[in-house]
């Protein structure tokens, strides 16, 4: 079997927990083929990758955001006939969108993302909108919030489709959307594995972002929200790692009967000789994570303090882990009576 795994910013870039997962489950089976369809932010990250692939990785695609940026110069006019016109009017609405139209109109038709963005069909979609949502907005704002909005998404859907037999995304979002397009260009079976909420964390990054204009957050999240939903309508199976993370995916619109939870698993016999702490009258409480603003290591360390404040003798341990491009990952340990960090 030829798997395509579509990956956004985490493996063959950087360390962490879904990269490690990612290598573990490519070398699980090494009789299936796989084709990693891989999403990065930067174009200067080109075949930077920080693991060794293994040998039954015949085929790595990169695609960059940033890429989609440089685009530029005048395009031709496209047409769009009424149920195009219809699709992308869905689309810069964010109201459901047939996205096997937008699939065909970027893929089959090859039409520039530029030759839409600068068309008559856009600014009339564009007017509608500001009128109906912003009518007090300044048109400089709505206009380059709308167009950095759609520009990644128009580029994306317009880049080589690798061949599978089965396309697994690990998130929703950009990589959701790719592989809902290699699903529907070579009428493949799509498969969504979470291992966090995609949609709910980019929620939580734009409600404390600087870079959003305040009247442009929700339409920001409106949008990560409609991407979830085409992966959720399109995957016949969609898992998660814990009960609440299904119960948010079915609270967001996808089918109770697809989703399913695959804890992470724990090799026991690694750890069953592991002794017991001698009671001392301590709690000992130990965290290892990821020092990144998604992990809210802040809001854990009040929670230590918290502990300790009713609980005296308590002690927490936190083993702090951060990755860069050029090194692999460091680690670090802090400990003090009631909680560490730096």
């Amino acid at each position: 079997m030829r798997i395509c795994l579509v990956l956004e910013g985490c493996y063959p870039y950087v360390h962490g927990g879904v990269s490690t997962w990612m290598h573990g489950y490519i070398q699980a089976m090494p009789e299936h083929e796989f084709v990693l369809w891989v999403i990065g932010a930067h174009a200067a990250d080109r075949g930077k990758f920080v693991y060794e692939l293994p040998g039954n990785v015949v085929e790595v695609h990169e695609v960059f955001l940033d890429d989609a940026l440089r685009l530029s110069g005048e395009q031709h006019e496209a047409s769009f006939n009424d149920r195009e016109r219809e699709a992308l009017r869905r689309l810069v609405s964010l109201s459901n969108p047939d996205w096997d139209v937008l699939f065909d109109i970027f893929q089959r038709r090859r039409v520039h993302p530029l030759s839409f963005l600068q068309s008559r069909t856009f600014m009339d979609i564009f007017r509608d909108v500001c009128l109906a949502e912003y009518p007090y907005t300044p048109f400089a704002d709505a206009f380059h919030t709308m167009r950095s909005m759609l520009l990644p998404v128009l580029y994306l859907l317009g880049s080589e489709v690798p061949v599978a037999d089965v396309y697994h995304a690990i998130s929703t979002g950009y990589g959701g959307l790719l592989a809902c397009l290699g699903s529907s260009v070579h009428h493949a079976p799509v498969l969504l594995t979470e291992h966090g909420i995609y949609t709910r964390e980019r929620e939580e990054e734009i409600i404390r972002a600087d870079w959003v204009v305040p009247s442009f957050k929700d339409r920001w999240i409106r949008f990560f929200y409609l991407l979830s939903e085409e992966i959720y309508r399109r995957a016949f199976r969609v898992t998660s790692l814990f009960h609440n993370a299904r119960k948010t995916q079915i609270d967001m619109g996808c089918d109770a009967g697809k989703c399913l939870v695959i804890p992470n698993g724990i090799q026991f016999d690694r750890f069953k000789d592991i002794p017991l702490k001698p009671d001392d009258g301590w709690v000992d409480i130990g965290a290892v994570v990821r020092l990144a603003p998604i992990k809210d290591v802040k809001t854990m360390i009040y929670a230590f303090f918290e502990l300790h404040e009713r609980l005296p003798r308590c002690a927490c341990t936190l083993w702090a882990a951060w990755t860069t491009r050029s090194t692999a990952l460091s680690a670090t340990r802090w400990s003090i009576p009631w909680a560490c960090a730096t």
